[in-house]
Formats: structure tokens, sequence, C-alpha cells
């Protein structure tokens, strides 16, 4: 008959391992008394923990009497570390110190010596970076994009045009959706194609292109080339004005702009199309242009010596009395265009081309007033 082995429960084993050992001080024991001790609790701790157990041992000390950052780097090591890499004597250590039982100092000083051969020889586990599969669109791509979108909505309102009389203003539409000056200047570009096709139709060389657009009349081919050229023409003059808008770095502040603080001016007109330029640039210039919204003056400042215009307060001053002139404008979009586009020898002519009475200019500005050109 096989003789059965007898099994006994944690239950039964505790009664004859005790309880946990404890002490309160090593004050007053020899040293074969402490070591008679220390290795009691070893043999208790032994039987109590499993490797897989006794490591988590170094791990609540830590979490119980260290820094977050020094518990994240050992608890990584620990976990990363196979349980019988690691002394199980640095783990009842651990459990002693956390419960408070007081240690010799050459166990402490094992101890510690464990916890950082425990972190120097952790498995370095290399992070491998995963590879997105989702292609980088760059900002060049994604704002073509964007214009792209742009031009097949200003084309789904244009196509109506070959139809029947339309009516569209594309400086409002660049405004309404608040293009910027970039994207502005490509849209207008996609339709100098056709605006330069128009155009040699209504000249009538291109033979094969009169043949293409005989459907339609002198004055519907001209209503569409006037159509197309407004779009080209307000599409650069928003792209302009966008870009005269936009702030520029913030610099150390100079004489000009602290004396350009001060004036008071209305930065943009969608009606006229105009924004104002950089107040500070007036200071030492030899010619400046106002135009004032409410009233429809047009006002030329010429520098009254080689030291040029200057501002005081919200006035242009040390301006030439004699040539320095405004007067009211009957069509305002196109003087604007020149004043703003024009050369130097062509804004000379430009106050006298326009026939109304001059006014002497004062050289106050205010927030009805726009700042057309400086020069």
């Amino acid at each position: 008959m096989t003789k059965k082995s007898i099994k006994t429960s944690k239950a039964a084993e505790s009664l004859f391992m005790g309880e946990e050992p404890r002490w309160g001080s090593l004050d007053g024991l020899t040293d074969s008394e402490i070591q008679i001790a220390m290795l009691n609790a070893f043999t208790w701790y032994n039987w109590r923990y499993d490797p897989a157990e006794r490591c988590k041992l170094i791990i609540k000390y830590i979490e119980a009497t260290s820094k977050k950052a020094l518990i994240k780097k050992i608890t990584k090591a620990v976990n990363a570390t196979d349980g019988w890499k690691i002394s199980p004597t640095a783990c009842y250590l651990a459990r002693m110190l956390t419960i408070g039982t007081p240690i010799p100092e050459k166990d402490w000083l094992y101890f510690n010596d464990q916890l950082g051969e425990i972190i120097d020889n952790a498995p370095r586990v290399k992070r491998v970076r995963e590879v997105s599969t989702v292609p980088i669109v760059s900002v060049r791509e994604r704002m073509l994009e964007k214009v792209s979108e742009y031009i097949d909505s200003v084309e789904a309102v244009v196509d109506k045009a070959f139809d029947e009389p339309i009516t569209f203003d594309m400086y409002d539409w660049l405004s309404e959706n608040e293009i910027k000056g970039k994207p502005a200047k490509l849209i207008g570009d996609s339709f100098i194609r056709q605006r330069d096709e128009l155009a040699e139709v209504v000249r009538g060389q291109d033979e094969q292109l009169v043949e293409a657009y005989r459907a339609y009349t002198k004055a519907q081919l001209r209503t569409l080339l006037k159509l197309f050229q407004s779009i080209v023409t307000d599409c650069n003059t928003w792209s302009e004005n966008s870009n005269k808008g936009r702030k520029p770095r913030k610099k150390a502040t100079s004489s000009s702009t602290r004396l350009a603080a001060k004036v008071g001016l209305l930065d943009r007109d969608d009606k006229y199309k105009i924004v104002s330029v950089d107040p500070s640039k007036v200071i030492g210039a030899s010619q400046a242009w106002t135009f004032n919204v409410n009233t429809r003056d047009l006002a030329v400042y010429n520098a009254g010596d080689a030291n040029g215009l200057t501002l005081s307060g919200s006035s242009i001053r040390n301006f030439d009395i004699t040539t320095s002139m405004s007067k009211k404008l009957r069509k305002p979009d196109m003087i604007l265009s020149k004043v703003r586009q024009g050369s130097k020898t062509a804004l000379r002519k430009i106050i006298n081309s326009i026939k109304a009475s001059e006014k002497n200019v004062s050289g106050r500005l205010n927030n009805r007033t726009v700042l057309v050109r400086v020069i």
C-alpha cells in the first residue's frame, strides 16, 4: 500500500511559524543575538512570501518612503527584472523597514547597494517609434486644396453669367469668406486665362475664338470680360490690402513709432477697397495721400522741405501749403486704384487730372480718413 503524504494548511503552518517577527530596538542585544533575530525573521519571510510576492515588498517600501520620481524609477526597474535575479534578503529587509523594524547598519548598506544594482542591471526596453501610415500634408498643400475649393465656389457663381446677367462683387465675397492674402492672389490668377481669352474674342482677331463664342453678342462678351477683369483686379487688391493690414513683428519702439502712436485713422474701408498704410511711414516722407470716406475728399500732402513730413498728435505737419490740396472725387474707385498702384510720375498728374475745386488741407486725420499711400 502506498503511503499518502500529509498536507498541512497555511493556517496550520502559521500556528507553528508564529506571527511576523518584530522588535522595537537593537540596543542591549549582542551581535550574536541580533544575527539570530535576523535569521529567524528571514526564515519567516521566506515561508510567508513566494518569489513573485517578495519582489513587491521593495515597491511597497519605496512607495511609502520616497518621492514620485524615485518611485517610478525603481518600480519600473523591479518590474523589468526577473524575480530570481532580485536578492530575497533585500526584499525581506524592505518589508522590515516598511513596518518600522530596526536593522543593523551593515544590512541597511546592503539593502541600498541592492537597490542600486536593481536599477543599474534592469533591462533597457528600447521604445520603438511608431511610424504613422497617414501621409503628412504640408501647409502649402493644405492651402492649395483650400484654394481649389474657393475657386470651385466662385466658378459656380460665374458660370451663371454665361446664361444670364448677374451681380457679383469679388471683393465683398473675399471679405465675407475672410480669405487671406496669398490664397486671394491664387484665386485671381486662376481666372486670368479666361479673362485674356474673352479679351481676344472682344478684339475679334482670333477666328477660332470668335467662332467658339458666336452664341454671344458683343455687349454680352464685354459684360463677361468686365466681370472676369473685376475678379482678377479685386483678388489682387484684396491680397495687397491684406498684406498691408498684417501687423509687423514688434520691434523696439522708435521715435517715428512714438509719434504715430496717437494718430487716429480708419484701418480699412471695404466699400472703396482700401486700407491704411502704417502712419509711422509719414515721418520723413516726401508725399502722403489720404481719403475721407464720408466726404470723398482725396488729399495730397507734399513735404515743405528736405526734412519731409512729420506727425503731431493726429495731424500731418510740415507740408507745403501751396502744393498740398484736396479735391472731391466723383468716381473714387478709379482714382484710388491709380493712387495705390501708380508710379511717382503718374501720381504727379493724378491730382491735376481731377475736375473738381481745389481745397486747402488742414493736415487733420480722423477715424473716417484712410492713409492710402506714402512715398
